[in-house]
């Protein structure tokens, strides 16, 4: 019988090192591989036992453990001891219980880890100097923030036009949200969708096309449906949608199951600008005749720009966009036609693009730079910047953004056009 491989003796053993040993001593002992157990049933001192073990010596005056060949477990009753203070505690022969229990704990240290991660958006570096710090203390944590945080290296995208196309699901999104709740009142989930593009970098056309989601009427953050990246628009918009359409149209007629609880889905409305409008309906853009969203008024052109003066036009409704009684109007079919929402009065028209970058930020262009029939003097611009100026400490601290003068007026931000708008041009 081969002699058994001694452990180094270490000052401190972790508790899944010592059940480790411990469970691979006694299955040695119980099938007989081991020369702690003799035909004489001999008792097996704790001298020896720590000799094996590689434990550090303990602080007992008697200790024996009685095992028999033709015994199929251990039991602590069996183990005599008069000490007073014993380093490793008895009840850790029976190592089943304790180590699941432990092992249930590491794993929620690590899960809350990695939440805090990612609530936090803290980088690979401070979390993998945090790890080095608490791996004294937990020796079970991992070493890098990759491997806590295990995140797929590989995304099963598939190509779509001049780019890959991602998507993530609207259900699985959703419920992702909803378990961050203890207790939800409401029966009906109402979304809020929104598509747009995302320029990525300045000196290259690569570009984000995210589907996001939010839900109205849950103080909720929004969450992803699908990403798209390319050089150009998400090209067929039918393969774009289709997924989305699909998943969608399901969850209107069938609502959401989350934790045994069913959930009806609606479709608040679909938040986008007016190019991503007219992209995902299919419709000429803003610029061109029979453009407008709201009405049927074909429109003029004036000055370079086409313009719609006709304030009692016809209405376009959800019927009539549907049956697309205004050819002029439409481009193509969208796919969003085939979930049967209102596509005219579930888009409404933003007002960030419309009032704060749009009619705000055309007036104060006019003012200083238009012709000289509307054109404030030098010395006028400068005084309202310096009463504008005036006021910055004075704005509170729920306002995104400080003023500035108006010779930065093509760098202002929409909220600066909305403070502008709301209160310092008042």
């Amino acid at each position: 019988m081969s002699e058994r491989r001694k452990y180094k003796v270490k000052a401190f053993v972790g508790k899944r090192q010592l059940f480790r040993r411990i469970a691979k001593t006694v299955r040695e002992t119980l099938n007989g591989t081991t020369s702690l157990v003799n035909n004489t049933n001999e008792p097996i001192t704790l001298q020896y036992i720590n000799n094996t073990l590689g434990l550090p010596e303990p602080r007992c005056e008697h200790l024996e453990i009685n095992v028999s060949n033709n015994s199929s477990e251990i039991n602590t009753s069996d183990v005599n001891t008069t000490c007073n203070e014993f380093p490793v505690p008895l009840n850790v022969i029976t190592f089943n219980n304790t180590s699941t229990s432990q092992l249930s704990v590491e794993l929620s240290l690590i899960s809350k880890l990695r939440q805090w991660c990612v609530a936090y958006n803290s980088s690979h570096a401070s979390v993998t100097s945090l790890l080095h710090i608490l791996h004294s203390y937990h020796p079970e944590l991992p070493l890098t923030a990759k491997a806590l945080l295990k995140t797929p290296r590989r995304l099963h995208t598939k190509p779509l036009g001049r780019g890959e196309f991602y998507y993530m699901g609207i259900a699985k999104s959703v419920k992702c949200v909803l378990s961050s709740f203890q207790q939800i009142v409401h029966t009906q989930i109402e979304i809020s969708f929104n598509i747009d593009g995302l320029p990525i970098f300045n000196s290259s056309s690569q570009q984000f096309w995210p589907i996001l989601g939010l839900i109205k009427n849950i103080k909720s953050k929004p969450f992803a449906v699908a990403i798209f990246s390319g050089t150009s628009k998400p090209q067929p918009i039918e393969l774009f949608l289709d997924d989305f359409v699909i998943e969608l149209n399901l969850l209107l007629k069938e609502g959401l199951v989350h934790n045994g609880k069913k959930y009806d889905v609606v479709v608040h409305s679909f938040v986008c600008d007016a190019p991503a409008r007219a992209f995902v309906k299919s419709i000429k853009t803003h610029s061109g005749y029979s453009s407008c969203e709201k009405c049927t008024d074909t429109g003029e052109y004036v000055e370079g720009r086409v313009v719609f003066r006709n304030f009692s036009a016809q209405k376009r409704t959800d019927s009539n966009f549907i049956s697309q009684l205004d050819e002029d109007h439409h481009i193509g079919i969208s796919p969003l036609v085939k979930l049967e929402i209102g596509m005219v009065t579930l888009f409404p028209l933003d007002y960030m693009h419309c009032c704060c970058l749009g009619v705000t930020r055309k007036l104060l262009c006019f003012w200083m730079k238009g012709n000289l029939a509307t054109r404030l003097s030098n010395h006028q611009v400068q005084t309202i910047s310096k009463c504008i100026l005036s006021l910055k400490s004075h704005i509170p601290f729920e306002f995104n953004r400080k003023p500035r003068v108006l010779g930065e007026v093509q760098r202002w931000k929409a909220t600066e056009f909305r403070t502008f708008l709301l209160y310092l041009g008042a």
